[in-house]
């Protein structure tokens, strides 16, 4: 039998009481000898454990993604257009969905101020376009890149 299903639950019970405590400096009875103010005035080792909920995400996400699973899409490059927020050419776009996006998470916004976050579409004329959360029309080839 798999110890997994346990480890799960453990995870589901736990992490969120690992969240919580993350804002709390640790306070483990130890005194420590180096410099003062040199530990984090938080709980890192609470942080590192509500980190954890990432990895398995992501390791979760990469499962999903086998070509024989083929439960969620892998972002592809999109050639031949840059974003118009921050003009970089970091434009991915999830073909199945239509959805698109920028990679310069934290470093590029759109109009009202998020990420940016569009959908493949036509325009009236036929063209394909991108309609951007905040509004904006993005006219232009939007080819996955092979």
């Amino acid at each position: 039998m798999s110890p997994l299903p346990d480890a799960c639950a453990a995870i589901t019970t736990w992490l969120p009481q690992a969240a919580a405590l993350t804002h709390q400096p640790d306070t483990d009875g130890t005194s420590g000898h180096g410099k003062p103010g040199s530990r984090p005035p938080w709980n890192a080792a609470a942080a590192s454990a509500a980190l954890a909920a990432r990895i398995l995400d992501r390791w979760s996400l990469a499962i999903c993604q086998l070509a024989a699973i083929d439960e969620a899409e892998r972002w592809q490059k999109v050639s031949g257009a840059a974003c118009p927020y921050c003009g970089h050419p970091m434009l991915r776009l999830s073909p199945r969905s239509g959805r698109v996006t920028c990679l310069r998470f934290g470093a590029c916004w759109d109009g009202n101020g998020d990420h940016p976050q569009g959908q493949v579409d036509h325009s009236v004329g036929g063209e394909p376009m991108v309609a951007w959360a905040d509004g904006l029309c993005q006219y232009a080839a939007m080819e996955a890149a092979t």
